[in-house]
Formats: structure tokens, sequence, C-alpha cells
């Protein structure tokens, strides 16, 4: 190779340079601002652009609890997808948070969100799926698209919910009671579970934790059109937790959208 050849090689590896560097500062991301908080979310697809757009719309009870933490609060949100929660625990409580999200695209989505924020620091991602038993699985994907939910871990426990299965992944699950008593993650004040179907596995993973005072409130969102779901509304009032009965009305009474289903909230006694 001559001179002028060499450079032409270097030219040419500047230019692909420039354009790696453009097409990165060009991936799409959207700043959200409520009451002087800005929230800087990744968007690579029209699903994850519309769960920002309805950040404080979608799930308003949601948006309340979190409200309702002590500051520095531990937080575990199960099926935490890209992150709107943990990022919006983590900014406004200071809360730590350990989120849970095993399908693969959320889970990169939720970690760039995180860095996004600059709370990498203080809450951390697990691609993991919690469940009954702890050990390697599948999951189920009910759609693709970075943003997607309806996925399902495979699990022994309650309902498998009828799908159009587009695909599988492989996954490592665990259960909330190695989580904190075996794998030495701190015992959380707070808790959110939206998997969409296992709800009830879940549960059934964490006996321990659910007998444990540090725990104080349980946010879940129940199918109670199932009889597996509405059994854990009663085993978690007899954990010692009081049910939201506005949240739980409302759930029954949802006739739209994903009928029957919603967010109830469990307070400890």
């Amino acid at each position: 190779m001559n001179d002028e050849e060499r450079q032409q090689q270097v030219a040419e590896r500047k230019r692909a340079a420039a354009r790696v560097k453009a097409y990165e500062a060009g991936m799409p991301k959207i700043a959200i601002h409520r009451g002087g908080q800005v929230v800087r979310l990744a968007t690579p697809s029209s699903i994850t652009l519309w769960r920002a757009l309805s950040y404080f719309d979608k799930e308003p009870e949601t948006i309340a609890w979190i409200a309702g933490m002590p500051e520095g609060a531990v937080l575990f949100d199960v099926g935490a997808n890209i992150g709107l929660y943990t990022v919006w625990a983590g900014l406004t409580r200071n809360a730590q948070v350990f989120a849970f999200e095993p399908e693969s695209s959320n889970y990169g989505t939720l970690n760039v969100n995180l860095q996004l924020n600059g709370l990498t620091g203080r809450c951390r991602a697990f691609c993991a799926g919690v469940s009954d038993r702890t050990g390697f699985d599948a999951l189920r994907i009910a759609r693709s698209g970075v943003g997607a939910s309806g996925h399902q871990v495979d699990s022994t426990v309650g309902p498998t919910f009828a799908m159009d299965e587009v695909a599988t992944q492989g996954i490592v699950t665990t259960t909330l009671d190695h989580l904190v008593y075996e794998a030495g993650l701190p015992c959380p004040s707070h808790l959110k579970i939206d998997v969409d179907g296992i709800e009830p596995a879940i549960i059934a993973g964490g006996t321990r934790l659910l007998a444990d005072s540090r725990l104080r409130s349980v946010l879940i969102e129940l199918a109670v059109w199932h009889a597996d779901h509405r059994a854990v509304i009663d085993r978690l009032v007899a954990a010692g937790f009081d049910k939201d009965v506005a949240l739980e009305k409302a759930v029954y009474a949802k006739d739209s959208g994903v009928k029957y289903t919603g967010n109830i909230i469990f307070t400890r006694r």
C-alpha cells in the first residue's frame, strides 16, 4: 500500500467514525417535564414513545403511590419494562431501586434510561424473571418491539394466560425470598409487581418477605376475573396488609382495555 492509498484509507475511517457518531447522536430521546422534575427517556420505538407521552396518565395510582414513599425508600420493581417507575422513584424520592426485567430489549433500554437520568449509582437493573423458583427457564414473548409487554415467564403456580407467542427467550429466574434472604439484596420497604400473568407465582415465592415487617406496601396488578389472582388479595390481607378498597372496586368494574385487570395497593397494618 502506497502513501496515497494509506491516506485514503485513513480518510475513509474518519468518515465512517463521523457517521457512527452522528447516528448515535440522532438516536431518539425525549425529555418529560413534571412539577419541576425532568425525566429523560430513550424512545427507540413507537411503544416507548407512547409510554413516555402517557407517563402520568396511564397509571396515576402508581405515581401517587411513589409520591407517598419516604425519602430513601427501598423499592423492588418487578416487571420494570423500560423503567418508567424505577426512574421516577429514583429521581423524586431518592429511592434505592432494584428493577427486574427479563425481556432483553426492554432491559437494555431500562439501563439506558438509568444512565440518562444519572441513577446508576442508586438504582440497579437485573435481566431476570421473578417467579416461584430459581434456575433457568423460558420467557414467552407476546410481541416484538422495545417497550412491549404481555410476555410471560413460565411458572408452576397460577394461570398461564392464552397468548399469541412470537418467540421465546432463555432467562434466569429467581424468587423474592431468594433475593432478600439468600442473594443479599436489602429488604424492600415497597414492592411493585406488574408481570402480566404470573403474579400468584411471585407471591408464592415471597412467603417469607410478605411476613417481614420491613415491607410496608405492595402495589400489584391483578386480573380479578381469575380465581388465582383473587386468592392473592386474600393472601396479602392474611399476611397483615390492608387493601385499597376503592382501587379493588375499580378493577372489578373495569370493562374496557384489559378488562377486570388493574393495580391494587396493599399497606401494612
